[in-house]
């Protein structure tokens, strides 16, 4: 990795590190983006097909490389909560932290479950029946069910199926953690090598592969899923970069661009456009490794040197992602059923429509997030009784005296 050696804990360039971690939200952001991308595309081609024109070449290369919104989502996810369990040990911490995550996953999810199962009773209650509703509210699949659990179009909101895997993440964490583990040096770099066994096993032996992958209990495709090593490695960077100052953040860009170009490129020309396919998981997860990382470590950087070139945005639109991911396709799905895009049709403004509506539906995620999602989490907390921290933790990026930043791993 192009780190340098940490700085000492005086130098005031340790100043310059932005404890809000600015870049970071930005790529929550840019990640959210890109999931919002992918579904908007359908939308408008069926528009432009319906008046005899079709998408351009230049949408459908950006779709080849928007599908990585949701591993920069589990790349991250790992990296943050490494952040937020930096200091658990025992089973009363871990039972603390986990209470704090479920606060935050189901208070800022059911409202959004709520409203597409109104939307489904009002526009598509022939529907409803083909939706399981037990997993849709609770994101706890029965671990003896068959795969077809996790499906998206089994859920009332069919983003949520990355949810699952995260409640997935966060109940191996508390586990681990509850039995001393989490922080020792060895299991971080284990996990990662037995969740890169398993998805190169995946990968050589076609075990995503229809129609055995749907046929195979939810506890093993859980175990067997490469979003795991994503997860992982996000952790691993957070505890290795713990008092050392990263490279140019240039660096990073440029072997983020080239990682997506190659990324983009093996999507379009060898598997056809296809990877956002379950089947492909594993090629998809290990190819989009060196793009996704180098995108992390040029937020990093930039966060490291007090640079960002959207100050004010930053924290809202990262905190607004949530929203964001959950609402977007509801938004679309009410475009349809509202009229709304067959008038764009109509009129011939199904590109600069579509713009419109995707900036109203950042806009009201961000006011959401703001005014309603924040206090029905603070709200939550208090039922679960979940204390302690839950802000990010810059200290990835912080400088520490070398014997400080090794105290944590035995």
């Amino acid at each position: 990795m192009a780190v340098e050696q940490g700085l000492g804990p005086m130098d005031p360039r340790h100043l310059q590190a932005d404890p809000q971690l600015l870049n970071l939200h930005l790529l929550r952001f840019a990640a959210a983006c890109a999931v919002f991308y992918e579904h908007l595309m359908p939308h408008i081609a069926m528009g432009l097909s319906s008046s005899g024109g079709r998408l351009d070449a230049g949408f459908e290369a950006l779709r080849s490389v928007a599908i990585l919104g949701v591993d920069v989502f589990f790349l991250i996810s790992g990296f943050l909560m490494w952040q937020l369990s930096a200091e658990l040990r025992g089973a009363a911490p871990a039972w603390e932290f986990l209470r704090r995550r479920i606060a935050r996953v189901y208070s800022g999810y059911w409202p959004f479950v709520g409203l597409a199962l109104l939307l489904y009773f009002v526009y598509f209650p022939e529907r409803v029946e083909d939706k399981n509703l037990v997993l849709s509210f609770s994101l706890l699949p029965a671990p003896w069910a068959d795969t077809t659990a996790l499906l998206p179009d089994t859920l009332m909101l069919p983003v949520a199926w990355t949810l699952i895997y995260e409640i997935y993440f966060y109940l191996l964490l508390t586990l681990l953690a509850a039995l001393g583990l989490w922080h020792r040096r060895w299991v971080l770099p284990l996990g990662i090598w037995l969740s890169l066994l398993a998805t190169v096993w995946a990968w050589a032996s076609d075990a995503f592969a229809l129609p055995g992958l749907l046929q195979r209990p939810v506890a093993a495709t859980l175990y067997l899923t490469p979003y795991l090593l994503q997860f992982l490695i996000g952790a691993w960077l957070a505890r290795s970069l713990r008092g050392r100052r990263l490279a140019s953040p240039w660096l990073f860009a440029a072997l983020a661009g080239g990682g997506l170009l190659v990324f983009g490129w093996a999507n379009l020309v060898h598997f056809q456009g296809e990877l956002i396919s379950g089947v492909w998981t594993p090629q998809r997860v290990v190819l989009a490794l060196p793009a996704i990382i180098a995108l992390l470590l040029c937020a990093l950087s930039l966060d490291q040197r007090g640079r960002c070139a959207f100050p004010v945005l930053a924290r809202p639109l990262g905190e607004a992602t949530f929203a964001i991911y959950l609402l977007h396709t509801l938004g679309l799905l009410w475009v349809v059923t509202s009229g709304l895009h067959a008038w764009l049709v109509e009129q011939r403004m199904v590109i600069s429509g579509y713009l419109l509506v995707s900036l109203g539906i950042i806009g009201l995620s961000v006011l959401y997030a703001h005014w309603i999602d924040q206090p029905l989490y603070a709200a939550a907390r208090t039922l679960m009784r979940a204390k302690g921290r839950s802000r990010l933790d810059p200290s990835a990026l912080q400088v520490y005296p070398q014997e400080a930043a090794g105290r944590d791993g035995r």
